[in-house]
C-alpha cells in the first residue's frame, strides 16, 4: 500500500504540523490558560535570568478583568506582572528563550515551537504502538493520531506553556521502558535516569515518571541492581541542582517553590470551599462533567465548551472501544507493559485528583500524561472490533479501517478551530 513503511506516520506528522500551526495562530491571543503568565517566565529568562515567584505576581482580580474582557484592553506595565508560573522548573522556559529574542517576543513564534516540541509526543505514541504490536502498524497510527489530533491537547500544545514538554518526556520514557522490557538493552535504565533528571527540571507534574522508571526496571526481573544503579544518578544530580537552587532562594523544605507559590495565589478558589458550598454531591457531579468536558475540549480559560453532540459522539467512542478492549485477548508476554501503561494512567489520575483536594482545577490537561497509554487502549478496543467483525485479513488497507476514528479527529479540529475557538474566544 506504501513505498516506505514510515510513510503514514510521515503524513501524519505534516497533518499534525499544519492543524497545530493553525491553531497556533488563529486561537486569540492569551486566550489558552495561564499563557500570559509562561510567556513572561519566558521573557524574564531571555531577558533577567531565571525569575523569583513572589507578592505580586498573582493579581485574581485583574485577571478576571482581562478574561471578562477577552484580553482587549490591556496595560503593558500591569500585563507583564502576571507572573504566577515563576516557581515552574526552568527547562522549557531556557529553550523558547532564544526564539522569543530572535523574534522580539513575538507571542506567535513561541506558540510555533510549542507544536514543534509536539512532534515528540506523536512519535513517542508512535513508537509505543510499534514495540506493543511490531506487526499490526494501523495500531501504533491510530495511537499516534489519537494524541496528535486530540482536541484540547491540541489548544495546550499551541500555546506557550511548559506542559508540552513534560508531555514529550511522559512519551520518552513510555518508549524506553516498553524497549527496556521487551528488549536486553542494559543500557536504558541510564537514559531513562536521564529522562527522570530532565523531567524534575521541567515539570512537577511529570516527577511521577521517576515511579514509572523505577517500576520498569522491577518488572524486568534481572539485574534489578545494575540497573538501579545506573537509573539513580542521573535523575538524582540533574533533580539537585534545581533542588538546591530553590531551597537556597526560599527556603528549607521548599525544594520545588510551592509553599512560595501557594503564599502569592491568594484568592485562587479551595475545594474546602466549593465542598461547602455545593455539598459532596454537587461538588463529585461539578468535577467529573467539568473533568470530562475539559479532559476533550473546553477552550481559552475553560470559558467555550465543544457543541454537546461532539462530547456525546466521543462517549459513544469511550464505549465502543472499552468493550472491544474488555473482551480483547491479551498476551501474557506483554503483561509488563501493560502494568507500565496502566500504570501511568493510575498516577496521572491520583496527581489530579490531589491537585484538586486543596484547589478548585478541573482542568482535564492534568492528566495529559495518561493520553499515550489511553490511546493504547481506545485503539486496541477498536482493531479488535474490526477483527471480529471483518476477520484476519490478508490487506493491509483494511487494517488501517482501525485508525479511521482517530484520523478523523483531524477534521474535527479544523471544524472546532474555525467555527468554536476563533470565533468564540
Amino acid at each position: 500500500m506504501f513505498s516506505h513503511p514510515h510513510t503514514p506516520i510521515r503524513l501524519l506528522t505534516i497533518a499534525y504540523l499544519i492543524i497545530g500551526i493553525i491553531f497556533a495562530v488563529y486561537t486569540p491571543l492569551w486566550q489558552t490558560p495561564d499563557e500570559p503568565a509562561h510567556y513572561h517566565y519566558v521573557a524574564q529568562v531571555a531577558t533577567t535570568g531565571l525569575p523569583v515567584i513572589e507578592a505580586g505576581d498573582w493579581d485574581s482580580a485583574y485577571l478576571d478583568e482581562l478574561k471578562s474582557t477577552r484580553f482587549a484592553d490591556i496595560d503593558s506595565t500591569t500585563f507583564s506582572s502576571i507572573q504566577y508560573e515563576d516557581h515552574q522548573p526552568p527547562l522549557y522556559y531556557l529553550l523558547a528563550s532564544p526564539i522569543y529574542r530572535l523574534t522580539n517576543g513575538n507571542l506567535y513564534a513561541i506558540r510555533i515551537f510549542s507544536v514543534m516540541i509536539g512532534m515528540i509526543i506523536v512519535w513517542c505514541a508512535y513508537g509505543v504502538g510499534r514495540l506493543m504490536f511490531p506487526d499490526s502498524p494501523a495500531i501504533a497510527l491510530g495511537v499516534a493520531a489519537f494524541v496528535a489530533f486530540h482536541p484540547q491537547q491540541l489548544h495546550i500544545i499551541a500555546s506557550v506553556n511548559n506542559d508540552v514538554l513534560a508531555w514529550a518526556l511522559v512519551g520518552m520514557m513510555l518508549v524506553m521502558a516498553i524497549s527496556y522490557l521487551k528488549t536486553n538493552d542494559q543500557r536504558l535504565p541510564l537514559w531513562m535516569g536521564g529522562i527522570v533528571g530532565i523531567a524534575f527540571i521541567t515539570k512537577a507534574t511529570a516527577y511521577f515518571l521517576l515511579a514509572i522508571g523505577l517500576l520498569a526496571i522491577l518488572l524486568k526481573q534481572r539485574n534489578i541492581l545494575r540497573g538501579l544503579m545506573l537509573y539513580i544518578p542521573p535523575a538524582l544530580i540533574l533533580g539537585l541542582i534545581w533542588w538546591i537552587r530553590n531551597i537556597t532562594v526560599y527556603g528549607f523544605p521548599d525544594f520545588l517553590g510551592l509553599r512560595a507559590h501557594d503564599a502569592v495565589v491568594v484568592g485562587q478558589l479551595r475545594t474546602s470551599e466549593r465542598l461547602t458550598e455545593l455539598g459532596f454531591g454537587g461538588y463529585s457531579a461539578e468535577l467529573f462533567q467539568t473533568t470530562f468536558n475539559s479532559f476533550w475540549g473546553q477552550f481559552g480559560w475553560m470559558a467555550v465548551p465543544m457543541p454537546r453532540w461532539i462530547y456525546m459522539g466521543i462517549l459513544a467512542l469511550l464505549i465502543v472501544a472499552f468493550i472491544g478492549l474488555f473482551i480483547y485477548h491479551r498476551d501474557n508476554n506483554q503483561r509488563p507493559v501493560w502494568i507500565v501503561l496502566i500504570s501511568t494512567i493510575a498516577l496521572s489520575v491520583l496527581a489530579y485528583l490531589y491537585y484538586n483536594s486543596e484547589f478548585v482545577q478541573y482542568q482535564g490537561r492534568y492528566m495529559f500524561p495518561l493520553l499515550i497509554p489511553l490511546g493504547v487502549f481506545l485503539v486496541v478496543g477498536i482493531d479488535n472490533w474490526r477483527i471480529r467483525l471483518l476477520g484476519e485479513m490478508k490487506y493491509r488497507l483494511v487494517t488501517y479501517l482501525t485508525a479511521i476514528p482517530f484520523l478523523g479527529m483531524a477534521v474535527l479540529d479544523v471544524y472546532l478551530i474555525w467555527r468554536v475557538i476563533a470565533p468564540n474566544l
